[in-house]
């Protein structure tokens, strides 16, 4: 299976590429693994215009998850358009509001609102939930040079270091793209092997 085509066809973002910092590659993932995890309900910390959203609202309709609810301060036209793809609306939420707030259960969860010190109370709150399938977008971006990403590349430390999670990150550089900002994978029960090329191309 090969990656989608630049402009990923599910965002309503078309004149940006990548979409928002977050590529066609790896929307697609995100994609991808809620079609094997089949997660009942799914959690979006940080939607900005959609680009995320889009890959879980076509999960959505696929019939891959049963519900969706994001986490965003700012509402944005783009994330209106994304939202209102979804087939049945009424398995979207949206909470204008931070997330550790008033955290909820998901069988996934995709932290990438604010990359500072609320990343860690976003974990936090997903790991005293026992959230199984735990995204992380932006992982490498301190490597980058981007200083205030620190509270995204610690989460994923401490995912790293715990025993209960097996953990899988993608931030190899590709041409024309910014996956090199890295998108980080901890997980309780799935073996990598399921999603293929995903996968392996960015080994443990």
């Amino acid at each position: 299976m090969s990656p989608t085509p630049i402009p990923y066809p599910w965002t309503v973002d078309t004149q940006h590429v990548p979409p928002y910092n977050m590529d066609p590659l790896h929307i697609e993932k995100l994609y991808q693994i809620c079609s094997i995890v089949k997660p009942k309900s799914v959690i979006e910390i940080g939607s900005f215009k959609g680009a995320s959203t889009s890959a879980f609202i076509e999960a959505l309709n696929a019939g891959h998850i049963e519900s969706l609810a994001i986490f965003e301060l700012h509402s944005t036209p783009e994330l209106q358009k994304t939202i209102e793809q979804a087939k049945d609306q009424t398995s979207v939420t949206c909470n204008w509001h931070p997330y550790y707030d008033t955290p909820m259960y998901a069988d996934l969860v995709l932290i990438d609102g604010d990359h500072g010190w609320p990343a860690l109370a976003d974990l936090a709150a997903a790991l005293s939930m026992g959230v199984p399938t735990i995204v992380l977008h932006d992982s490498n971006t301190v490597n980058m040079g981007l200083k205030d990403c620190w509270g995204s590349q610690l989460a994923c430390q401490i995912l790293k270091a715990s025993s209960l999670y097996e953990c899988w990150e993608d931030k190899e550089k590709r041409p024309g793209m910014h996956t090199e900002r890295g998108m980080f994978v901890g997980w309780k029960w799935v073996n990598f092997d399921l999603l293929g090329w995903t996968l392996k191309e960015g080994g443990k």
